[in-house]
């Protein structure tokens, strides 16, 4: 009977104990009567500072910060366009090649569009 007695006690503290809320050390309070749960002991600025819209925004402004930073302000290196650099023979031949070979093919379309006219016009018909 003792044994039984003994086993009812233990789980009859157990049950109260587990019933309980749980408090870490952080959560505390030293005003006596106060129940200390997590939701007595929050700021009143702490809920709106740290919801999840500010850090969206606090991330989005350190972003353009830092790109900012990066993009424009780099310091040391100076933009030399290409009206600097004269062309080398290479890129000359290129442009040039290139701007005749389209100039070509520009004229020759047309003239190849009349004479697929001009065959089609001249067949005998059957």
């Amino acid at each position: 009977m003792r044994y039984r007695t003994g086993r009812t006690t233990i789980t009859v503290l157990l049950a109260f104990v587990l019933a309980m809320p749980s408090v870490s050390l952080g959560q505390t309070t030293t005003q006596p009567g106060t129940l200390r749960t997590p939701r007595n002991n929050v700021k009143a600025g702490s809920l709106a500072a740290n919801r999840p819209g500010t850090w969206t925004s606090a991330a989005i402004a350190t972003h353009i910060n830092r790109q900012q930073k990066a993009l424009d302000q780099f310091g040391g290196a100076t933009y030399q366009g290409p009206e600097q650099f004269p062309p080398s023979r290479r890129q000359v031949f290129l442009v040039s090649f290139f701007t005749s070979l389209f100039t070509t093919l520009n004229n020759l379309i047309p003239q190849l569009a009349l004479a697929l006219q001009a065959a089609q016009t001249t067949q005998p018909a059957s």
